[in-house]
């Protein structure tokens, strides 16, 4: 059901026709309850409306953000092949390209869904002003009915069944309009997730790079470097002390 639809059955009350008090048979009504009857209906019915002209206005913003919103096209920057630490921040570009593109898929659908939830608000704001009117009605026939005399009766029969067609779309738009926000809720938690997914990349940065060099060298032993240390320096006093005392070569 297009916008246009949707804005003519709020005006009109019903899709199939709207079955109105008759203005000659609405006289027969004391005057001030008559006004007091309109003037309610009249309040309700400006209110509603009030509301479904914002209701449209967000469908036509939704629709222009989702329209305006740019195709996505992210490249990761080239590292030099061969280096551990170039692999490292290639595959970090990796990731942060990939979290990008599950951003921009995400507030794509974020859109979709906001579109989507104030669409289904316009039906419902529409479905609930076709019951304020149809409700005047059949309150109008009523108090016709009430104040015939004697045992002359109104038919109120097709002002209820009108209300009740009218009632049976709001019910069905209040559902629809439910599902629609859930939606929408849980498209809003996702986009979320994926920037909270990209700020933890971000803030992390590429993994440094290991290497087995330092895993091939024996442990560290301060006993066996200190005797070590110990030999050498023995070593090197005996070898002067030896040639100190060794008499010189004529």
């Amino acid at each position: 059901m297009s916008l246009r639809t949707l804005l003519v059955l709020g005006l009109t009350g019903c899709a199939a026709g709207f079955t109105t008090v008759p203005e000659t048979e609405w006289q027969t009504v004391p005057a001030r309850e008559r006004a007091t009857i309109d003037g309610a209906a009249q309040t309700e019915v400006a209110r509603l409306q009030a509301e479904l002209a914002s209701a449209t206005l967000a469908v036509t913003e939704a629709r222009r953000a989702l329209a305006i919103r740019p195709a996505a096209h992210t490249i990761a920057p080239a590292a030099a092949p061969g280096d551990d630490w170039a692999d490292a921040v290639r595959a970090h570009e990796r990731d942060l390209v990939t979290a990008r593109t599950q951003i921009d898929a995400a507030t794509t659908a974020w859109l979709s869904a906001r579109l989507a939830w104030h669409q289904h608000r316009v039906e419902l704001v529409t479905a609930q002003l076709a019951v304020a009117r149809c409700e005047h009605q059949l309150v109008r026939a009523r108090a016709v009915d009430h104040h015939l005399l004697g045992t002359d009766t109104y038919d109120t029969a097709p002002f209820r069944g009108q209300i009740a067609d009218a009632q049976t779309r709001w019910y069905a738009a209040e559902t629809s309009t439910g599902e629609a926000r859930v939606a929408l809720d849980r498209a809003s938690s996702n986009l979320a997730a994926s920037k909270e997914r990209y700020a933890t990349l971000v803030r992390g940065g590429p993994t440094a790079p290991t290497s087995n060099a330092f895993a091939a060298l024996p442990p560290w032993n301060p006993t066996a470097a200190r005797d070590r240390g110990h030999r050498l320096h023995f070593g090197h006093v005996v070898a002067d002390r030896a040639s100190y005392l060794t008499p010189p070569r004529n």
